[in-house]
C-alpha cells in the first residue's frame, strides 16, 4: 500500500477529496445514504452499515485493486470483523478454515512472519507461472 491511512474515513474522505469532482452529496446519493450518515462515516463517528455498498463506492471513488483492498482492510478493522470482501470466504470455505487454523498458530508462535512472507512470494511465483 502506498499510503497510510489510520481509519476507513480517513481513506475514503482523501480519495474522495483527490478526485477533485465527487462531493459528499454525490456519495450519499450513489450510496443511498442521508449526507449527515455518510459524512459521519468519513469522520469516523460512526461505521457503514451492513449493506453498505463498498463496491459502488470504489467505483465511484475510481480506486485501483490495491485501493480497493486497502478500503476493505481498513472497514474490517473499523468494524473489528474480517474485511467484507473476504468475509464469505474465510468463514464458508475450506481455504477459509485452513486460513483460520494458520492464523491461530501464528498467534501461538508455531508459525512466524518469515513463514508468510515466504508462502506470499511462492504464491506470486505461481501466479506468474514460474
Amino acid at each position: 500500500m502506498n499510503e497510510e491511512y489510520r481509519s476507513f474515513g480517513e481513506f475514503v474522505r482523501a480519495k474522495r477529496l483527490n478526485t477533485g469532482e465527487v462531493t459528499l452529496r454525490d456519495v450519499g446519493a450513489a450510496l443511498k445514504l442521508s449526507l449527515t450518515l455518510y459524512s459521519d462515516i468519513e469522520h469516523d463517528r460512526r461505521n457503514p452499515g451492513e449493506s453498505f455498498d463498498y463496491e459502488a463506492l470504489a467505483r465511484l471513488l475510481r480506486l485501483n485493486d490495491e485501493e480497493k483492498a486497502q478500503m476493505y482492510d481498513l472497514a474490517g478493522r473499523k468494524r473489528k470483523a474480517v474485511p467484507p470482501d473476504i468475509e464469505d470466504v474465510m468463514m464458508n470455505t475450506e481455504s477459509g478454515n485452513m486460513a483460520r487454523m494458520a492464523l491461530r498458530m501464528t498467534k501461538r508462535g508455531i508459525v512466524k512472519e518469515e513463514d508468510w512472507k515466504e508462502f506470499i512470494r511462492q504464491m506470486e511465483r505461481k501466479k506468474r507461472g514460474e
